[in-house]
């Protein structure tokens, strides 16, 4: 956190098991810690967790699936902290909200990642499976279960089990993607219901293009792919429209 507020933001947080993957008395401490590395610019394994279980194994790979996953969404966060000098790959909750006093003295460890995540990993107690979330003000989804809410509020006791992806949707409300086993890129615009626009940029040269949102209304909203000029598919789901992206190409929902 300290070094994000100093200016440099592409941090991590150590290598996920590098000293004890092969204890099986570690493997949920283990677990956390690799969902707080997916949170983060950067993302190292100490080794491959041969002693675990299936089920621990592949909630780790689900951890590791998901960073993966977010790369074109954080690459543009980092991009974007290049260019400005904010800690956009990891925003500290009192750079980001600095005049909700709730958020800046909020003891659990909480960041924004880029302009539209809030990532909540837990880290304190974690064997409790739970903690207290803050959300600030405006309308945030949990990522794994879609649940809406409107903020300022104090989840409190939230629960946050080891397979859980732990954050939530908010601020922006638009989330660039890439598909696990193709890494075709995909859009998320969740209804958070404000206009804004989020650069993006190209993961070969850097190019910049956007995505523009002017309404998310389900029932009236369409998807245009300005660059070239065509109206686009998307499908609605639980919170948020999603739709196919072609890296470089500017899109608009209204």
């Amino acid at each position: 956190m300290q070094y994000a507020a100093c200016g440099a933001p592409n941090v991590y947080s150590d290598v996920a098991g590098v000293h004890n993957m092969h204890n099986v008395q570690a493997v949920d401490a283990n677990i956390r810690h690799t969902w707080l590395l997916a949170l983060t610019a950067g993302m190292a394994v100490g080794a491959f967790p041969s002693k675990w279980s299936e089920e621990a194994r592949a909630i780790f790979k689900k951890a590791v699936d998901f960073h993966y996953a977010m790369v074109p969404y954080s690459y543009s966060a980092g991009m974007k902290s290049y260019e400005t000098g904010f800690p956009y790959t990891l925003t500290p909750m009192s750079i980001a909200f600095p005049n909700d006093e709730q958020a800046v003295g909020f003891e659990n460890f909480q960041w924004m990642i880029g302009e539209s995540v809030l990532a909540a990993p837990l880290l304190k107690s974690y064997k409790n499976g739970e903690k207290d979330v803050y959300l600030p003000e405006g309308i945030w989804f949990d990522w794994e279960t879609g649940e809406k809410f409107t903020g300022p509020i104090t989840l409190e006791n939230y629960e946050i089990p080891l397979r859980k992806v732990p954050c939530f949707i908010g601020g922006n409300g638009i989330v660039l993607l890439r598909k696990e086993n193709s890494g075709e890129l995909f859009a998320r615009v969740y209804e958070v219901e404000k206009k804004a626009v989020s650069d993006f940029y190209t993961l070969e040269d850097g190019t910049k293009y956007t995505i523009e949102v002017v309404k998310t209304d389900p029932e009236k909203v369409s998807v245009q792919n300005v660059t070239a000029g065509d109206m686009i598919s998307f499908e609605n789901k639980r919170g948020f429209v999603e739709f196919p992206v072609t890296e470089g190409q500017s899109y608009k929902l209204k």
